[in-house]
């Protein structure tokens, strides 16, 4: 049976394993936005930062 979706404790695979977080700030705003363009494309916020920044690196 499969983890919920979004579920933070799910098991990952080493890949797909993160080991640090970074810290930006950011304008209420475009944090709204950001979360819901993620939302929309089924992600979380932290998610769709991730992989927007690899795409444009």
């Amino acid at each position: 049976m499969e983890a919920p979706k979004n579920n933070q404790f799910a098991k990952k695979s080493e890949h797909e394993k993160t080991d640090t977080q970074v810290g930006i700030r950011c304008r209420s705003e475009d944090k709204a936005r950001w979360l819901k363009k993620a939302e929309a494309e089924g992600r979380t916020l932290s998610e769709w930062i991730v992989n927007k920044l690899n795409q444009a690196s």
